[in-house]
């Protein structure tokens, strides 16, 4: 009943509503065909509306300034029928003056009709003074002469259609002139007129133009409200004026005008942007004790703002904040932190808060989903980007194209192009059309496989589809053909890509150079090199990554050296691929004259590249060396980092000089370097090889005791820093265990281990099976195998070789009894 009586009432105002526009528009024809008359009559013609083209035609040559203005005055109150009007006259041929837009502009501000008179003065703005036949300056100063004499609010009016016509056109400084226009005349802007103004200037990136507006509207006495002092802080915020934001709000506040929620969200804000999100942090907690009206997305901003300035501890801090206060945070606050941690690599972190995500409640989207999957991707752990893809395919979560790129991106390099192909056909049958992005990724895949054939059939289809190849398409084939050995076909493909108005960029070239290196055609790609008539700093980094891909280290660093003498450097990262290379190949003096020599007097020295370099010459047991790149870092005053000095215990723990690695881990802690348990792994596995080396057979009662005590020592620092042991660390200490006949001891370690979620590798059963095999325990050293074995471990050579050496050993001991 109340659905029907709705529709009548609906019904009637739609009647109703027609009959009043039916009367409108025949008075304003009755008005029209008046003026038209002649001026002796007193009879009215009234005339249709479809009637009012021909009598304006009929009549146009008898339009004059008069007439237009006292017709505009008889429509005075039907604005949209006055300017309708005043359009079709000039459609028709007539020209509007001064005092005709003076009239028409009167109507719209009476009735505050401000869209259709900024779009007046925007027409009259963009047209010429020929166009016109007047200066628009002589509109503007009849204008304000009139309406300042009759109404100060239609003044007001005309003054901010003016500014935001011009901030329209973005013409700047007209606008300015025009705003202060009414200040020469003894009037005050209006404020709303100059915040717009100030706004927009804002988003132009015109902040000293802002600023100086503001600073001289204060001049002139105007009282900023609390907009003016939000625009403010936040073109504070974007200059980079940290200081002079937080004095604007501290001026808002002594003023007596309260700060709103935008005044405190634009605070935090600027200042999350200024890598100030510590203080930001302060803010917000003076917000949530205020009594203004707290924003919840404040906590999203500065947990963004602590992410990108990697402080992640602390943005966990506001987690447990947002939970102190009974509020869940939203998918945002958690994407943040997720996303923070992916592109940290710490996938482990990503995932934990995925889970607390959920349990909270919290959907996934796909934007959190493509950040867990790219890291994934990108640590190259392809199985679980397809794990974790089809489980959150299995819950519903809406995956997008970038999501299926990542899956597909991750078949193609496991090998399995086949499956990245049913992967694009779901794509299509959910209505998602395969783009450029996801043809590229597939492309790359057939040429990872050495399917140049199926890639190229691919571009093709791809082009059939309508989609045109870009530049990195072009590359990743072009790559493709170079790294397979097609040398020819690769030169020809340039020809191809400059017929299609595509440039081989640098990036073309060097996938040529490192592609035909790679390929086996390393002759090919020194031709190709020496074929461009300009040479590019990263062709030769190329050419250096190519001869290490071939195995040709000593020729990648004979064009360094080369190079370097012709004063062209190249990039850190073909350095450190050069050193990596080198120290692999044992090439260890050339890596040492790499880093002395040529990386020596760097600025910035890499900390990596040093590290390489250590632990090269440290493997090489050219321990003097070492220490003098190790002293050398720390002469430049610079601190090694826990790496640098695990690297050096290391060495000295291998070489016996224990002394020397005890003393280094106290110079360690005195300059403020943490060590991590690798450092203290290093250490407990020193101490037991070389007590074990020195020991004789006799001793071996002390053995144990003497390894005990280090050991606890060891333990004890670690308790107190709170370092659970690792995985390795575990194997260690089993190893030891193991080695001195104590089996129970060294399988209370493996089962302690376990209870801590840690997961024992290979290594770690096969020190056991040795230590079972010692005590000549096979029984328990076969359901070891078994155990291994079902958690998916396979048994490689050494542990087979321990346990048949083992099982060898007792039957030849149980033979001699």
């Amino acid at each position: 009943m109340w659905v029907s009586a709705i529709r009548s009432v609906s019904g009637k105002n739609l009647r109703s509503k027609f009959l009043s526009i039916r009367r409108k528009s025949t008075f304003a024809a009755a008005q029209l065909s008046s003026s038209f008359s002649d001026s002796s009559s007193d009879e009215l013609t009234i005339s249709t509306p479809n009637s009012i083209g021909s009598d304006i035609e009929d009549h146009l040559h008898q339009f004059d300034t008069n007439r237009v203005i006292e017709f505009l005055k008889r429509l005075k109150s039907e604005p949209k029928q006055a300017i309708s009007f005043f359009y079709d006259v000039k459609k028709r041929g007539f020209r509007h003056n001064v005092e005709t837009y003076v009239s028409i502009i009167r109507i719209l501000c009476s009735w505050g009709s401000s869209r259709l008179l900024q779009d007046l003065l925007l027409e009259v703005i963009k047209s010429n003074e020929e166009e016109l036949g007047f200066d628009i300056s002589d509109l503007l100063e009849v204008l304000l002469e009139n309406l300042e004499v009759e109404v100060t609010s239609s003044l007001v009016t005309v003054i901010d259609a003016f500014v935001k016509a011009y901030v329209s056109l973005g013409m700047f400084d007209e606008s300015i002139d025009v705003l202060f226009q009414t200040r020469r005349r003894g009037l005050m802007p209006c404020i709303y007129t100059c915040n717009y103004l100030i706004n927009r200037l804002i988003e132009q990136r015109k902040l000293d133009m802002a600023e100086a507006i503001y600073q001289q509207l204060k001049r002139m006495g105007l009282n900023p409200d609390v907009f003016s002092y939000n625009l403010m802080i936040k073109a504070f915020c974007k200059k980079g004026h940290l200081e002079e934001a937080v004095n604007v709000f501290k001026e808002m506040e002594d003023a007596g005008v309260n700060p709103n929620e935008f005044s405190y969200g634009t605070l935090i804000e600027g200042l999350c942007s200024l890598q100030k999100s510590g203080v930001a942090y302060e803010v917000l907690k003076a917000w949530r004790c205020s009594a203004v009206p707290f924003d919840n997305i404040a906590y999203d901003m500065v947990v963004q703002g602590f992410c990108n300035e990697n402080k992640l501890s602390e943005a966990e801090t506001v987690l447990l904040d947002i939970e102190n206060q009974g509020l869940t945070p939203g998918a945002y606050f958690f994407g943040a932190l997720i996303h923070a941690y992916c592109k940290k690599g710490n996938i482990r972190k990503a995932l934990f808060f995925q889970n607390e995500m959920l349990l909270k409640g919290v959907k996934m989207n796909c934007v959190i989903v493509s950040s867990i999957l790219q890291c994934l991707c990108s640590m190259g752990y392809f199985t679980e980007v397809l794990s974790q893809f089809k489980a959150y395919k299995d819950a519903r979560v809406f995956l997008d194209e970038i999501c299926y790129n990542i899956a597909v991106n991750a078949l193609c390099k496991s090998g399995r192009v086949e499956e990245a192909l049913e992967l694009l056909e779901e794509m299509r049958h959910i209505n998602m059309v395969p783009d450029l992005i996801h043809y590229t990724t597939l492309i790359n895949g057939y040429c990872l496989e050495g399917k140049v054939f199926d890639a190229c059939n691919a571009f093709e289809e791809m082009k059939a589809k309508g989609i045109e190849p870009d530049i990195t398409a072009c590359n990743i084939l072009v790559g493709g053909f170079a790294r397979n050995g097609c040398a020819k076909e690769a030169l020809r493909f340039l020809d191809y890509m400059k017929d299609q108005g595509l440039t081989p960029d640098v990036v073309t070239q060097n996938k040529i150079i490192k592609g035909l290196c790679i390929g086996g055609k390393v002759r090919e790609a020194e031709m190709f090199l020496n074929s461009l008539e300009e040479k590019h700093p990263d062709n030769f980094s190329a050419m250096i990554h190519g001869y290490c891909e071939a195995g040709r280290t000593r020729e990648a660093f004979g064009l360094f050296s080369h190079l370097y003498k012709q004063r062209i450097f190249l990039n850190k990262k073909t350095c450190m691929k050069l050193l990596t290379s080198l120290c692999m190949d044992g090439e260890v003096e050339s890596a040492f004259v790499l880093v002395e020599k040529f990386l020596g007097s760097e600025d910035d020295p890499c900390i990596i590249m040093h590290s390489k370099l250590m632990a090269a010459l440290c493997n090489s047991g050219n321990l003097e060396k070492a220490r003098w790149v190790f002293d050398k870092w720390i002469k430049r005053g610079l601190i090694p980092d826990a790496i640098m000095y695990t690297i050096m215990i290391n060495g000295y723990c291998k070489s016996n000089c224990m002394l020397k690695a005890i003393e280094l881990l106290n110079d360690m802690k005195g300059r403020g370097t943490t060590p991590d348990v690798i450092t203290f792994t290093v250490l407990l596995d020193g101490c037991f090889k070389t007590s074990l080396k020195k020991t004789h057979p006799r001793r071996k009662i002390s053995l144990g005791k003497e390894v005990a005590k280090i050991e606890s020592r060891i333990r004890s620092e670690m308790s107190e820093m709170q370092l659970k042991p690792d995985v390795v660390c575990y194997t260690v200490l089993i190893d030891k265990s193991c080695k001195l006949n104590e089996i129970e001891d060294a399988m209370k370690l493996f089962h302690e281990m376990m209870d801590y979620g840690l997961q024992p590798d290979t290594v770690t059963y096969t020190a056991l099976l040795s230590g079972c095999c010692r005590v000549h325990d096979v029984d328990r050293a076969v359901t070891l195998v078994d155990a291994m074995t079902s958690q998916g471990l396979q048994p490689d050579q050494v542990t087979m070789s321990v346990l048949e050496h083992g099982i060898l050993k007792i039957k030849k001991v149980q033979i001699s009894h």
